[in-house]
């Protein structure tokens, strides 16, 4: 991760976001669709994920944390081939930014396996999460692994089908690595 405080103004022009997601709909206008369905478009092209500390370690502030203090203003760091990350101290989040509009969550589950090692150096115990869907249940197993809680957060079938799919792919990763490495 790099610094990166001069990459942060973002101009968003509403009009042209919505005739982006009418031209996306085809011959369907935005007016056309209900709530429900054009809330789920903007959260998906507006991917994000947010973390708060609510419990740190013990004298994790002089370990590279912060414990659970919040700062007014952010330091912003860019994540390779992810989005910023916006530190509060306690307070971490992220969003598409500049790559809105993108309809995979690639860079945002990158960035969030990011803010979850800033946790775990910050030494955080229990956290409150935000975000898409992906992001969350990613941010789920990334801290269970961590040893880290999540207060009022309840996995559900589509987290364990996640866990599943992803010590599957650990396995088969594994195995192609060593099976290469004999050939």
């Amino acid at each position: 991760m790099t610094n990166n405080n001069e990459d942060t103004e973002f101009h968003l022009n509403v009009d042209e976001l919505l005739s982006q997601i009418a031209e996306l709909m085809g011959s369907r206008t935005v007016s056309s669709l209900n709530s429900q369905q054009f809330y789920s478009l903007l959260l998906l092209m507006w991917g994000y994920f947010e973390v708060s500390i609510v419990e740190a370690k013990q004298g994790a502030i002089g370990q590279g944390g912060i414990g659970t203090e919040t700062l007014a203003v952010p330091k912003i760091f860019q994540v390779e081939n992810g989005y910023q990350i916006f530190d509060y101290g306690s307070y971490l989040k992220t969003a598409s930014g500049k790559f809105y509009g993108s309809y995979t969550t690639g860079r945002l589950l990158i960035t969030v396996k990011a803010i979850i090692e800033l946790l775990v150096k910050r030494g955080a115990q229990r956290v409150k999460i935000d975000g898409l869907d992906a992001a969350k249940r990613l941010a789920s197993i990334e801290c269970e692994r961590n040893h880290i809680k999540i207060v009022d957060y309840k996995p559900d079938i589509k987290d364990q089908k996640l866990k599943d799919r992803l010590s599957r792919l650990d396995h088969l990763r594994t195995y192609a690595y060593s099976h290469s490495a004999k050939s």
